[in-house]
């Protein structure tokens, strides 16, 4: 089995850093996968840590994340007496089993966390530095997908697309998306539009990106403003690590003072391209009127200061 390399260098008074092959620490396997979990259940899984160290070392043993209340470890010969430490012997291998109990109320989602393993400080034999002093941390990243969760695909999906409230003439209109995350990993996603007034395109949107994490459901947000009175189409996708979702639609008439319509339809693909005009014009808008506004306020106060000297 092979021992993956996983230690982060906490610095502590100011110490550099030390590469970690050269402490000699590391731990297997580097992630656990538990697929298709059951409510109530218990699942484990065994650790194990190899040391080439010039000194035994001491590490606590914790879980975090969406788990965290789930772990508990145990040595391999007792798994009624549970453990919070690990003793790793010098150039010599520790093992523990983790288990992991499921709660009945658990929902049919994906649970993402770490088994964490931290140092106490380590003296000068173990790091080899001079006088010098660090912690560390070997973390195990943990998957747990719940029977009936969706499956990882390797894809966003792009789950509904509105806006809120009632757009009119000349006001910012907010548009929401709700992004499912199926990737392997936490991924960072955008909203990207395109606006078509009358059927000819007019402007495209770009909202701020986000951090998906692995499994959830956010929602993600744009704005516009609209500057014409008409029918719109504004057609939206969300883009995210290179690649985009399918596209869905909404459709909203707006006349002089308020809006009629307002249906969400299914799309095909399509690529959104630009950033957000009218949000950007709309920021620096703003920048400017703090920028006036502060300047005003320092020329009020020097003409005040140097009032009494004319």
């Amino acid at each position: 089995m092979p021992i993956a390399i996983l230690v982060f260098v906490l610095l502590v008074s100011g110490l550099t850093a030390i590469p970690a092959a050269a402490i000699g620490l590391g731990v297997s396997p580097p992630t656990i996968t538990i697929e298709n979990a059951i409510p109530g259940k218990d699942y484990t899984k065994t650790i194990v840590v190899q040391s080439s160290a010039t000194s035994d070392g001491i590490f606590s043993l914790t879980g975090s994340g969406d788990m965290a209340d789930w772990v508990t470890f145990y040595t391999m010969d007792n798994d009624t007496q549970p453990i919070t430490e690990i003793m790793i012997p010098t150039n010599g291998m520790s093992y523990a089993n983790v288990k992991f109990t499921i709660p009945q109320d658990a929902s049919p989602q994906i649970y993402i966390g770490q088994l964490l393993l931290t140092s106490a400080l380590l003296p000068t034999a173990i790091t080899g530095g001079s006088g010098a002093q660090v912690q560390l941390q070997m973390p195990i990243n943990v998957t747990i997908r719940m029977q009936g969760a969706p499956a990882l695909n390797g894809a966003m999906n792009l789950m509904s697309f509105n806006y809120s409230g009632t757009p009119q003439l000349g006001t910012i209109t907010k548009l929401d998306a709700i992004v499912q995350n199926l990737t392997p990993s936490a991924a960072k996603a955008y909203l990207s539009a395109e606006v078509y007034l009358n059927d000819n395109l007019v402007d495209t949107i770009k909202g701020d990106e986000l951090l998906i994490p692995i499994g959830n459901n956010k929602t993600i947000t744009a704005y516009y403003k609209p500057t014409q009175a008409g029918d719109y189409t504004i057609k939206g996708h969300v883009i995210y690590e290179g690649n985009e979702t399918d596209a869905l639609t909404i459709q909203m008439t707006v006349g002089s003072g308020t809006t009629t319509g307002g249906s969400q339809i299914a799309a095909g693909g399509g690529t959104a391209a630009g950033g957000s005009h009218n949000l950007a014009l709309i920021g620096g808008v703003g920048g400017a009127v703090v920028l006036i506004a502060a300047g005003a306020t320092l020329f009020i106060f020097v003409r005040r200061r140097r009032s009494p000297g004319h």
